[in-house]
């Protein structure tokens, strides 16, 4: 009894992996680790799960954000490997492009075709055109509501023309803050789990 308390401890503390970031509208109600038991393939697999009661309307997101420059003017996907247990609302992946003053130009989440319920592994992509008007691009992983989600077999490419968009650009959004940092990376990192 003694050692599963302490496994369970050591997990909520866990910090995110190197390169990434927790957010969300409830943060602190969720945790992210690497589960060693499970992987996808022989890829490592981050773990996100709620650690406290939640509603359905509240999220736990792991996230990264890189310069968008050598992504403008290109189509972009980023996906992933998805498995879900006791999943309350969905878990998925997410892509944003932000421009001056937080400005969205391009968005999309996998959350109308997330994992629910508890499912294996299932492929998750998300390909968008970046305009030319993007600073940053923001990605991750997310969780709404209760349960535990792994992710796995992350991938940020430019893809050609002929890889259909899974959404067309919005029409820019509201500025909501100040313009983004000039000094962010320019290339994703630790997609693979690998470094915590």
């Amino acid at each position: 009894m003694a050692v599963g308390l302490v496994s369970t401890v050591a997990a909520i503390a866990t910090e995110p992996p190197v390169g990434w970031m927790k957010l969300g509208n409830n943060p602190r109600a969720y945790s992210v680790d690497r589960d060693m038991g499970v992987r996808f393939r022989d890829a490592w697999s981050a773990r996100l799960r709620s650690i406290t009661r939640v509603s359905d309307t509240e999220f736990g997101t792991v996230l990264q954000e890189i310069s968008a420059a050598r992504y403008r003017g290109h189509r972009v996907r980023f996906s992933g490997q998805v498995r879900a247990r006791d999943v309350s609302r969905g878990a998925a992946l997410w892509l944003r492009a932000d421009g001056d003053c937080r400005r969205r130009v391009a968005f999309e989440n996998t959350e109308g075709r997330a994992s629910k319920g508890t499912e294996e592994w299932k492929a998750h992509a998300i390909v968008l055109d970046i305009p030319e008007s993007a600073i940053v691009l923001a990605f991750g992983v997310l969780l709404s509501g209760t349960g535990d989600a792994w992710f796995a077999d992350l991938k940020l490419e430019i893809v050609g023309d002929s890889v259909p968009v899974t959404a067309p650009v919005p029409p820019a959004g509201a500025c909501i803050g100040s313009t983004p940092r000039s000094d962010l990376p320019t290339s994703p990192t630790n997609l693979d789990f690998f470094n915590w």
